[in-house]
Parts: C-alpha cells; structure tokens; sequence
C-alpha cells in the first residue's frame, strides 16, 4: 500500500518496511517536525474504527515498565496507523537460539511482570504472547506489544481451512497457532474449547521460552493441539539449567491449573528458580468472552484463589469456581442484552450472536472438571433465568415473523425466521438443553 519516501499525515515520512503481516505493516519513519525516528503500525483496513478507538485507549493507558504500548494514532487516507518508540534492538525473534541463562531469566521475569500486571490489576488477557511480541529496549530491558488493536490482525496463515473453520466457530480465532495453549483447541473429547483465559497466557509464555532456547517452538506449528494428540514433553537439547528447564515444562502443563501464575514466574525468575508445580494453594483463572466488533460490554477476566485444601475439606477442583463465574457472566450478558430496547432494530443480528455467545459460555462448562453435581446444580440455578429469556425471545420472535407474514411483509417475515433459527437448538425443551434442566 506505501513505498518508502511516502509521507503520512503530512509530519511522519516512511524510510523503511521491517516487516509485513497478514494484516499490517511496521515501518521506520522520521517525524519531519521533530527530526526523530518513530515506528509506524500501519493497518491494511479496520473494519469498525470506534471499536479501534476503544481499543487503542484500552492499550494506550497500561502503565507498566514492561508493557510497549503506542504514542498515538492517526488515520491517513482512511488508514489507520500506530505511532510508537522506536526500538533500535527490535523484538526477540532475532535472539532466539542466541540467549544466555542470565537472559532467558531475564526474559521469564520481565514478561511474566507484564502479564501479572495485565491480568490481575487490569484483567486482560493478551492471547499472543511470542519472541516477535516482546521488544528489547535501549537498555535490554523486555515490554510485551502488539495487543488487539484491530480485530482483524490475529495471524491465521499457518492453519489450515478446515483448522481456521473450526476456531472461527467457537470464537477464538486470536493468537498465533503455534503458541496456543491445549485448552483452546477443539476435539472429540474436549468440545468446545474454553476461550483464552489468563493461564493460556502462561502456556504461551513457556512455548516462546522454549524457542528462544531451542531454536524452535515445542509441539510445532498447531500447538497445544499436538500436545493432546502426543502426551509427549519436548526435549531439550541445550545445555541450559535444570531449573530454567523445569519452569518451561511447569508452564507447558497440558492442564491450565496445574501452570503456575504470573506473579509466581516472576517472583521466582527474579531468584533463578521455578515455582512450586504442587502449590498447596490452587490459583485459578475463569475463561472470558473475548469482545468482538458486535459485542460492545468488554468480559471481565477473574483471577481467583482457593484457601489451602485441608483433608477433611477434600479435593477441591478449579473448574468449581470457573463454572461459577462463567456462568454470572454469560447469565450477566444475556440479561444486559435482553434489556436493551433496541435489541430488535439494526443490531438483531448481532444481538442473536450475542446471546448464542453467551449460551457457549454457560454449555462449555460441561467440559470442566468440578468436584461434585451440586456445583453444576448451582451453575444451571444461576443460569435458569437467562434460560427463561432465551424461551421468551424465542417466542417473541415467532410472533414477530407471523405479524410479519400476515402484512405482507415477507423479507421481514424471513429475517425473524432466520434468527429464531439461530437459537433454536437453545431452547430449554430441546435436547441441547434437556440435560441442564433436568439437574
């Protein structure tokens, strides 16, 4: 789209491409009013440019030391582009195979900063946390970039068609594939997947460490999926610590809460050592819809710990809490949806994705390990009232399409048939749903 010596804005005049993505492109620039070089994000396109706004103003006011985010943004020739410091060392893609210990430590303690920052005083969760993610500054120090700005900038090119149908279905086409995590890949026995949680962060974090020392990434190019389908740890062929090596496989655990936190790596990072794999207390993170274009309430991520288990108490599982909080959520989502009266004009289509997003948060509970049936029977009295509204929408809808048919509406009649189709296999007296109502 630009050559170098092009000028946007009329201040920032491009010098040279570092690299092109699926879709944006990093540039050099001078800024011809400050003769000082900055690096330009620039966007192919942007479907939605509030929801771009709300995300850059999301981004650009994270305060943390190793949090990279952007100076500003401009829109030129109705593309828009980032404009950040530019960091003469670049990202870690060009270390990998070429760092020491005391870096690779390093490099665990800063990133694992930002990230504890990220999920519990800000409760985001990144979802594409990789060597050419994460800036070295001026002073070696490493910053965490490259959030969700543009919805349409996730890497999708090494999946396969079949691999990006599938994701896309459940809503969790974000992130690069080789740095997903097992949850977030579906298969007959784990379906659907639960949607990135704070913990996949964690996953990501041990694939990039394990590439940044073996020269490649541990389970190839589908990630946490090879790791379902091979049970096998990858091996080290480096001649780095034992330690360093026990708090990469500690973070590639297969089952989200058996990874340690955040703030557990970088407390223990800071220290040269890995954290405890069997930590007497369970620290557990609860899954979140990720916001789309159409959904304009941002889902809250929940980090939430467990006192000490005790025999008497028995074991108690992190699926009890995650089933808790992620059926609030989606009842939350649907009662909000629900309240807006304009549910029904222009936005109907995007109020029905909604609601169908909201109902795979509540199902995908199923697939959660929880302690007992009484947890389950606590979840579905939770979501029973959001059941109602998905039968009263249901409803209004036949109605909506009948009216419609009688006036001679027919292109309207035929929307509302498609979209009570859409929430058909929902409803409470189908199949779908017998099971939970029947707790």
């Amino acid at each position: 789209m630009f050559k170098p010596g092009d000028i946007l804005c009329g201040k920032y005049r491009l010098t040279k491409q570092f690299n092109k993505g699926g879709f944006s492109s990093v540039w050099l620039a001078e800024d011809l009013q400050a003769n000082t070089d900055f690096a330009l994000k620039v966007y192919d396109s942007v479907e939605d440019m509030n929801e771009f706004r709300k995300s850059f103003n999301m981004v650009v006011n994270l305060n943390h030391s190793n949090i990279f985010t952007p100076n500003t943004y401009y829109v030129h020739l109705g593309v828009p582009f980032l404009v950040m410091t530019y960091c003469a060392k670049g990202s870690c893609t060009s270390r990998i195979g070429k760092m020491s210990e005391e870096e690779l430590w390093r490099f665990a303690h800063d990133v694992a900063s930002g990230l504890a920052y990220l999920h519990d005083t800000k409760g985001i969760v990144h979802q594409d946390i990789k060597p050419g993610n994460i800036l070295i500054d001026d002073d070696g120090k490493f910053m965490i970039t490259d959030f969700d700005i543009s919805t349409r900038q996730r890497h999708t090119v090494r999946m396969t068609a079949e691999q990006v149908e599938e994701m896309q279905r459940f809503n969790h086409l974000s992130g690069t594939t080789d740095y997903m995590g097992p949850e977030r890949w579906p298969d007959k026995d784990y379906t659907p997947p639960i949607k990135p949680m704070q913990a996949s962060d964690i996953w990501s974090l041990g694939a990039t460490l394990f590439e940044l020392m073996e020269g490649e990434v541990p389970y190839g190019q589908t990630g946490g999926a090879m790791q379902k389908k091979a049970h096998q740890p990858p091996t080290f062929t480096t001649k780095y610590s034992k330690e360093l090596k026990k708090l990469v496989m500690i973070c590639l655990s297969e089952k989200a809460w058996d990874r340690p936190t955040a703030h557990q790596i970088a407390v223990c990072a800071e220290h040269h050592k890995a954290p405890d794999p069997h930590p007497k207390t369970w620290k557990k993170y609860a899954a979140t819809v990720i916001p789309t274009v159409a959904v304009a309430t941002a889902s809250a991520i929940y980090l939430l710990s467990q006192k000490p288990v005790t025999e008497k108490e028995g074991i108690r599982y992190p699926g009890d809490s995650i089933l808790i909080v992620q059926v609030q959520k989606a009842t939350d989502m649907v009662r909000l949806q629900h309240d807006n009266p304009d549910r029904w004009n222009n936005g109907a289509a995007s109020y029905i994705s909604n609601l169908k997003d909201a109902i795979l948060l509540y199902t995908s509970t199923d697939t959660l390990v929880v302690s007992d049936d009484s947890i389950r029977t606590k979840g579905w009295n939770l979501w029973k009232p959001a059941q109602e509204i998905i039968d009263e929408e249901y409803e209004v809808m036949g109605k909506m399409e009948q009216e419609c048919e009688n006036s001679g509406a027919q292109s309207a009649a035929k929307e509302f048939r498609s979209l009570r189709n859409e929430i058909e296999q929902y409803i409470s007296r189908n199949n779908t749903t017998k099971k939970y109502n029947n707790l």
